[in-house]
């Protein structure tokens, strides 16, 4: 038996419409909320394959941008537009609010547990 690391087998190369096809299942699968990642092992893709493609289709990079303007220009592609970020902020902040509250009783509760052990 064979040791060392398992290759894999290495496939025949895909014809253009073979990859228009796999490309056109990638983006349906991507836009309906599956991961990207995700849907490249389910189609049997590598990475680096799909970079090629896109790159041949001309497509931009598919690296996610960082920092608060991509967030906000991803917000809005996506459909949820300003409205639903001004809402998701909302949530976030009267969810911290209940969390900052829970750390000040904890606190609280922290400092008499200390007053009681004469380390306070």
């Amino acid at each position: 038996m064979p040791r060392g690391k398992q290759t894999k087998t290495r496939s025949k190369r895909r014809s253009r419409d073979e990859v228009q096809e796999l490309m056109r299942q990638l983006d349906t699968m991507v836009s309906n909320g599956e991961p990207l990642m995700k849907s490249i092992d389910k189609l049997g893709i590598s990475y680096s394959n799909y970079n090629y493609w896109q790159k041949k289709r001309g497509v931009k990079s598919s690296r996610k941008k960082r920092g608060p303007a991509a967030a906000a220009a991803t917000a809005t592609s996506s459909g949820r537009g300003v409205l639903g970020v001004l809402d998701d902020m909302k949530a976030n902040r009267a969810s911290r609010s209940e969390h900052e509250k829970a750390i000040h009783a904890l606190d609280a509760k922290f400092n008499q547990l200390k007053a009681k052990l004469g380390r306070g």
